[in-house]
């Protein structure tokens, strides 16, 4: 059994969450639904798993308006998509903000 490894610096959104059905809908223009779209259809026509491995999107206008700041991803990467996980790049651990929330509670 195949399995593809997906790494994407995606960010968060893009339109709504849930307007991405398929990788060639005209609202799929980018964003993690975007990806995601990408990896179902992937593997409805081949029947290869896919893991995703996200990266913490800092510097998009969502996240920047966000009143969670950086732990708005979180809630879209684990809630609301179910992803166990992201990476972020070392330089998060030395930043000034507070980041508890971008931590599960396991």
């Amino acid at each position: 059994m195949a399995v593809n490894l997906v790494w994407s610096q995606a960010t968060l959104l893009s339109g709504g969450l849930e307007s991405c059905p398929t990788p060639l809908a005209e609202k799929c223009v980018g964003g993690m639904a975007s990806v995601s779209a990408v990896m179902r259809e992937h593997r409805t026509r081949s029947g290869e798993r896919s893991l995703y491995v996200p990266e913490v999107d800092r510097h998009s206008p969502f996240v920047q308006m966000h009143p969670s700041g950086w732990n708005v991803n979180r809630a879209v990467v684990n809630d609301r998509f179910g992803w166990s996980f992201f990476v972020a790049p070392p330089s998060l651990l030395s930043d000034p903000r507070d980041l508890t929330l971008l931590r599960t509670h396991d």
